[in-house]
């Protein structure tokens, strides 16, 4: 009803002398998509609370601040205005204002001449935009993400290699404005080596005169732009037997590609070849391939030696008019034609190796000649040929076919080989299998089996890896006896043949997970309280795992002596599998606490007891009752409360216990310090949350009656039923506040979570059915919310269980006038029958009598009383309607603002500013009203919010001093209790505005305030909850950028961070120094930063002392509470010309297990004096070769006799006085591994890289290779980049897809030294370095110079 009336408000009363505003648009109207737009609503005046309504397109009107946003417009394109309202108040609508939207422009890239080109090509990438208004623009170009130029020109020219391919996109800015445009699209440009040219001839190469013919040249993977020329190849008579080719003199150069002949003449035999260009300067392809064409009169047949005759009889027959100068090319003609022929050239021989196997073969190609130089060409199935080396891998299934192979050096071609068929098996890949499970817990024996099905193999050998680090070698199963956290991760295997050279495929990783201790959970279906008569199921299961458990269940005892606990199996339960134990008939004798177990494995692995899972049976007709006064389940802190047992013959020998969360146990009342027992009788004369729990009556012969919950609570209690409401009575609740007066609260009521009734003092069910059973609680907005109590309903006695008594007795007390009207009935009686003459027509007077008492009006009924309490609060009151009359059974009825009336108790709470207004009350009974009472006015105040403050920070760490601080405005309030809850546990009230602790774990959790007046009753709402996190320990984490291998004079930042902190920390840096006796480490402060709260530390020019190992460490508060000290971070600082260099042999940065490695320090004039060092992740320190058990020392030369994992680290040479040089990253791994160069690769160089296995000869695989994660070449012996640039720069790995993957390798590329960088000084300290004659004989001269000047004589 409020909300209709409030609605009805008029909205359009317009004050014709309030201002207008002005509606003005920045920072302009016309804008582009993506931009924001501000719309200012102005009034000229200087009185405050106008609220500002907008409306757009003449649309419905909505509130907005004066100031109104539109974020990166897209479609918020239209006309608008504005007015503003001050209560009921309005302007006058501003002039409307129009805002365009655009849309951004985006411009578009080209590429000429071509999208692919080729390397030394010139490429111009064009930007086009269009757009309106603007004549000068600023060009932003991107190469990926990365911005390369900016530039007024429209074009951006390159002359390409292989580094500038990818993709290329544009971005244009005004120059003369903010205007700005969209990204470009991306365009892709790819960069071959060199433009090949192919030359075809159709309809074939074989003529008649008088065929027409065509010849068709094209370019690789290219088709744009390219003009054609054709020339025919003349054998030069030089010394150097060079070929010369001659213009066709009947083509032109175009642009078709085709050259035709209409009709071929016997002058037009010969051999041909074509190329193209494109471009300003022009770019040329190389020459094609040779293309034979044969113009012959003649039918011709048979053999190579016919053809060849033939060819030479239709030359001869042109030669009579030729010159002699024209043999050579008679003779090259004929040469050709022989090149054909391979009788007396060698035939290839095709060789299977090993014969063995069946996973992967080697295909040799042998020819029984020493000349080189040839080209070997495979083919299999007859399908076309393809080029590859002499030896070729076949290891994939699909692989397997029939193979040939021939040979070809130049025009030449030998015969095929005999062919050789070879079937492929797929590799097996074995499988591991975890036992008892993968999630198993610290102690228990795990055993890993790796099964493989393999035909035809009888004996294997299994290789464990953990990750990719080799464990062992065994047999088919590894058991681990007793597992830790750290046997925690991810196992595969892989097996090979013990009596041949089968290997397996790597198996699939199985994760191994490893928890502390294994928990068993209990827990009730369908719940705890029960009745005699009802099923139930405890249900046991461990957390986390749930293969191969048995179980066992058990009740808890209490052994009162030293206050232990003892756990009874149950005697009508079995161990099984199964993880539940069903009671069909719930008796008496099943209330009691439970606990449960579960084991497995041999020997037996068991877990912990499981929580404590209570069970509480009822009876239908207990012989005992517990009684509760005050008569609820819920109740307030700090009050005395009592429960009696009692019996309806006798109550003595009964005793009170109960069982809660805290102690997990049975106690009793008359052996504790909670409660005093007299006779029957518990009384615990203070409350406190800690006796929130199961209370229950117990015999002498310790049988279980009765048990009932009981709930201890601060703040707001929900009063309901402590026993059971039975079908059809009337069940009321309401919400209590210890500390208000009354402390009946107007609240919402809930069931089950959902709300059933809103804002009312009491929830009343008339008629109460089996569909009302449920969790109930109440909520109120400033107060709080109560707990939840279970409101249970049993059902009806049957018809004859009423007797006519109880009809009689909730009669005569529902009307107590019917009382009277049965007395002086029978009064009646009696007086008839001692007066018989006493006449019937009497008894009509007698009627009207009992009816005038039964008549009601209401002129003498009392008017009602409506009062205000208390008076001085503004925040909450109670309206109380009284009544001076003893009579009960009145409804109060109640008017607000003279609307309709609606029903509600004697006293009504009103605590929220839209229930202001006028008040009146009468009440009803029956059909009989009073008077209205006199009305009251009532004003409600906003109650103040207080809200909480958590200094340092909402996330600390163990050991932190964090301070809880309540803050709240209030006017007129000078003195203030702040009380602190915890969740909804109250905590501590205080006058002090802060709370102070030094937290641990246990403190986390969600606070929040609530004050009162010291002075009055004043009461603020609660706060909202602050969540205070708690974490164990604070540890830094230390990380480098851009990298930590630097060149000499590269800048360098330390970054150092709180893991899940960024709040108030000071920063602090250190270099770690290795203490060889204890393997402690000694941190020293770095010299060159400070303290302070930034978390960087940024050195702009690296130096040679820079190189070391950091970490860092972090404070914060006062005192001062500090973090661990971080990570540890290693620094590599590479100079420019080292003085010494590190060698390593053999020559590369990857080396396989268990061999021999060796690291020299070689300095150009003495070796002398240096020593090998090394930095590893296992020891995080520097190491000496010379005082280690992992190297030994010679000189300057460290040998590693059997290398390992854990020799992967950085390495590098030392001097006497403490100076590090040439830092070198060394990898050691089981497997595959990289061969890549060990220094930086100097552009223009040559960079190849193999992939390399220890158990197979030759040790080099066929791979495919890998830069930083991306697949750059496949299924080949050897990586070569003939041109190293600065882009090949990155890690590259290479994967093999049987034999596994190798780690990744850092490739560094140095730029080349331009002439201008080389000075006369360079050169002149190189030359007087080399030779110090020459240093003296340059001061001799000096000397000389200056006697001549002195002396001219």
């Amino acid at each position: 009803m409020r909300e209709n009336i409030t609605s009805h408000v008029p909205t359009d009363i317009i004050l014709t002398d309030l201002p207008r505003p002005t509606l003005t648009v920045e920072p302009q109207s016309s804008v582009l998509t993506g931009d924001t737009v501000f719309l200012r609503c102005s009034l000229d005046q200087t009185l405050g609370g106008w609220e500002f309504l907008w409306s757009k397109d003449s649309n419905t009107e909505y509130t907005d601040t004066a100031i109104k946003g539109i974020d990166r417009v897209s479609g918020g394109g239209g006309e608008y205005r504005c007015r503003a309202r001050r209560g009921q108040s309005y302007t006058d609508y501003s002039e409307p204002v129009t805002v365009t939207i655009h849309e951004r422009p985006k411009p578009r890239v080209t590429i000429k001449p071509d999208q692919h080109v080729f390397r030394g090509e010139r490429v111009t990438l064009r930007c086009d935009i269009d757009a309106e208004g603007v004549s000068s623009w600023k060009y932003n170009w991107y190469k990926g993400r990365t911005l390369m130029v900016s530039s007024k020109l429209q074009e951006h020219t390159v002359y390409v290699t292989e580094s500038d391919a990818g993709k290329y996109s544009c971005h244009v800015t005004e120059t003369e404005g903010s205007g700005k445009s969209q990204q470009s699209d991306e365009v892709t440009l790819t960069v071959s080596k060199e433009a090949q040219t192919v030359l075809s001839v159709s309809p074939q190469t074989w003529l008649t005169e008088g065929d027409p013919v065509t010849l068709n040249c094209a370019v690789t993977g290219s088709s744009t732009g390219w003009t054609f020329s054709w020339f025919t190849v003349s054998s030069s008579v030089n010394t150097d037997k060079s070929v010369r080719y001659e213009p066709l003199s009947d083509s032109r150069r175009g642009a078709g590609g085709k050259h035709t002949v209409s009709s071929a003449d016997l002058k037009h035999t010969g051999v041909y070849v074509c190329r193209a260009e494109r471009g300003n300067p022009a770019y040329k392809t190389l020459y094609s391939n040779t293309q034979p064409l044969w113009v012959t009169d003649l039918t011709l047949s048979g053999s190579l030696e016919a053809l060849t005759q033939s060819v030479s009889l239709t030359v001869c027959h042109y030669w009579v008019s030729m010159k002699l100068s024209q043999l050579p090319l008679v003779l090259l003609l004929i040469s050709i034609i022989h090149s054909a022929h391979t009788e007396d050239l060698p035939r290839p021989t095709l060789t299977v190796e090993p014969q063995s196997s069946v996973f992967t073969v080697f295909l040799k190609c042998s020819l029984d000649q020493t000349l080189g130089g040839w080209e070997f060409l495979w083919s299999k199935d007859s399908n076309t040929e393809d080029t590859d080396a002499a030896t070729r891998a076949i290891e994939r299934v699909s692989d397997g076919g029939e193979y040939r192979c021939r040979a070809r050096r130049e025009q030449r071609y030998t015969d095929y080989s005999e062919p050789v068929t070879v079937t492929i098996y797929e590799r097996p890949k074995p499988r591991v299998i975890i036992k008892p499970d993968q999630h198993v817990f610290r102690g228990e024996r795990v055993t890993l089996r790796c099964d493989i099905d393999a035909d035809g193999v009888s004996s294997w050998k299994y290789n464990w890896f953990k990750g990719v680090s080799f464990m062992v070698s065994s047999k088919q199963e590894h058991t681990v006896n007793y597992v830790t956290e750290s046997d925690a991760g991810k196992y595969s295997c892989h097996v090979t043949e013990t009596e041949g050279s089968g290997v397996s495929q790597h198996s699939d990783e199985v994760t191994l997970t490893v928890s502390e201790e294994a928990q068993a959970v209990l827990s009730v279906s369908p719940q705890t309280w029960l009745t005699e008569g009802d099923p139930v199921t405890l249900n046991c299961a461990v957390t986390g795992s749930s293969t191969g458990w048995t179980f066992s269940w058990f009740t808890v005892s209490s052994v009162n002596t030293d206050e232990s606990v003892r756990y009874e199996p149950l005697s009508d339960s079995r161990r099984g599998a199964g993880g539940k134990h069903t009671v069909s008939s719930a008796d008496l004798k099943h209330t009691g606490v439970y606990v449960c177990r579960a084991e497995r494995g041999n020997p037996a692995y068991e877990t912990l007891y499981s929580n404590k899972q209570p069970l509480w049976v009822t009876g239908v007709s207990p012989p005992v009752s517990l009684i509760i006064r005050p008569s609820r389940t819920q109740h307030f802190i700090l009050v005395s409360l009592s429960l009696s047992c009692e019996d309806q013959s006798n109550s003595d020998g009964w005793t009170v216990r109960r069982y809660t969360e805290r102690w997990g146990r049975p106690e009793d009342c008359s052996s504790s310090v909670w409660g005093s027992q007299t006779g029957s009788t518990c009384t615990i004369s203070s409350t406190s949350t800690s006796d929130t729990g199961v209370y229950w009556c117990q015999s002498e012969s310790g049988e279980e009656y009765h048990p009932v919950n009981i709930t201890v609570h601060y703040g707001v209690i929900l009063e309901s039923p402590v026993h059971p409401v039975t079908e059809g009575e009337t069940l009321t609740l309401r919400c209590l506040y210890q500390h208000a007066s009354p402390s009946i609260l107007s609240a919402d009521f809930y069931k089950d979570g959902s709300l059933v009734q809103n804002q009312t003092t009491e929830m009343i069910i008339p008629t109460v059915s089996k569909s009302h059973e449920g969790f109930y609680n109440c909520k109120h907005t400033a107060r709080g919310e109560s707990p939840k109590s279970w409101i249970s309903v049993r059902g009806s006695r049957s018809e004859s269980q009423i007797s006519v008594l109880k009809i009689l007795t909730s009669v005569l007390a529902a009307c107590p006038y019917l009382l009277v009207t049965v007395v002086l009935i029978y009064k009646c009686c009696r007086m008839r029958s001692k007066t018989p003459d006493m006449k019937l027509s009497q008894l009509p007077l007698v009627l009207l009598l009992i009816s005038i008492i039964h008549s009601g009006h209401t002129e003498d009924l009392p008017r009602p009383t409506l009062t205000v309490e208390p008076q001085s609060s503004v925040f909450t009151v109670y309206l109380r309607c009284s009544l001076d009359q003893t009579l009960g059974g009145w409804e109060f009825l109640w008017s607000k603002d003279s609307n309709t009336e609606h029903t509600d108790a004697a006293i009504q709470a009103i605590d929220r500013v839209s229930d202001g207004g006028e008040y009146r009350c009468r009440a009803r009974r029956g059909q009989r009203y009073t008077d209205y009472s006199e009305p009251v006015t009532v004003t409600i105040h906003e109650r103040p919010k207080p809200r909480v403050i958590i200094k340092p920070d909402q996330h600390v760490f163990r050991g932190e001093r964090v301070t809880l601080r309540c803050d709240i405005d209030a006017d007129g309030v000078s003195s203030w209790k702040y009380n602190w809850y915890k969740g909804v546990s109250f905590m501590v009230s205080s006058k002090l505005q802060e709370h102070t602790v030094y937290v641990t774990e246990s403190d986390a959790g969600k606070y929040s305030c609530h004050v009162t007046e010291t002075e009055g009753s004043g009461v603020s709402q609660f706060s909202d909850e602050v969540t205070l996190t708690v974490s164990e320990e604070a540890q830094t984490v230390l990380s480098v950028s851009p990298q930590m291998w630097l060149t000499e004079g590269d800048p360098v930042t330390l970054n150092c961070a709180v893991t899940g902190s960024s709040t108030g920390w000071t920063f602090s840096w250190f270099t770690v120094f290795s203490i060889n006796t204890d393997y402690s480490d000694r941190y020293e402060p770095v010299s060159d930063s400070r303290r302070g709260p930034g978390g960087k530390h940024t050195v702009s020019s690296a130096d040679l002392e820079h190189t070391g190992v950091y970490v860092c460490r972090a404070e914060r508060g006062n005192p001062a509470y500090k973090t661990l000290y971080s990570n540890t971070q290693p620094l590599w600082v590479t100079g420019v010309s080292p003085p010494v260099s590190l060698i390593i042999r053999p020559n590369r940065t990857q080396h396989f297990t268990s061999v021999s490695l060796s690291l020299s320090c070689e300095d150009q004039s003495n070796s002398d004096g240096w020593t090998v060092r090394r930095y590893t992740e296992r020891w995080r320190g520097p190491e000496d070769c010379s005082s280690s058990v992992w190297g030994s020392q010679t000189g300057s030369t460290c040998t590693i006799n059997s290398t390992s994992t854990s020799d992967t680290g950085v390495y590098w040479c030392q001097s006497e006085s403490g100076e590090e040089y040439h830092p070198v990253n060394i990898t050691v791994h089981y497997g595959v591994i990289l061969e890549s160069p060990v220094h930086p690769v100097t552009e223009g160089e040559t960079l190849t890289l193999r992939c390399l296995y220890d158990y197979v000869s030759p040790p080099i695989l066929s791979a495919d290779f890998y830069k930083d994660g991306s697949l750059v070449q496949n299924q080949t012996t050897e990586m070569i980049i003939p041109t190293v640039s600065k882009s090949h720069e990155g890690f590259y790995n290479c994967k093999h897809t049987a034999r596994g993957e190798s780690p990744k390798s850092w490739i560094s590329v140095r730029g080349s030294r331009s002439e201008s960088q080389i000075s006369v000084l360079k050169i002149l300290t190189s030359v007087l370095a080399a030779c110090p004659y020459l240093l003296v004989t340059v001061v001799l001269i000096y000397k000389c110079c200056r006697m001549r000047s002195k002396t001219p004589e």
